[in-house]
């Protein structure tokens, strides 16, 4: 083998172990980035859930206000044309 092929076998060995390296890096980050993502959303659904449940409990006069009109509506009104 010639100096030139055994440079160019060196060269393009360092080339794909770097570039193994770099996916393996950036594989990693991406696990660490999803794994706060989920968690980040996890945290949000529980907070927004529980909004929903105190802001239910807040207007429960006025939602069942709200039925009680919509229920006395007459039946031509409420079906759709």
């Amino acid at each position: 083998m010639t100096d030139l092929q055994q440079a160019f076998l060196l060269y393009s060995a360092v080339y794909l172990i770097a570039k193994c390296g770099l996916f393996a890096c950036l594989y990693v980050a991406l696990v660490i980035v999803e794994k706060h993502a989920r968690e980040r959303h996890k945290q949000l659904h529980l907070f927004l859930v529980d909004k929903r449940a105190k802001e239910e409990v807040r207007w429960e006069y006025a939602y069942k206000q709200y039925q009680k009109k919509k229920s006395l509506r007459p039946a031509s009104l409420t079906k759709a044309s």
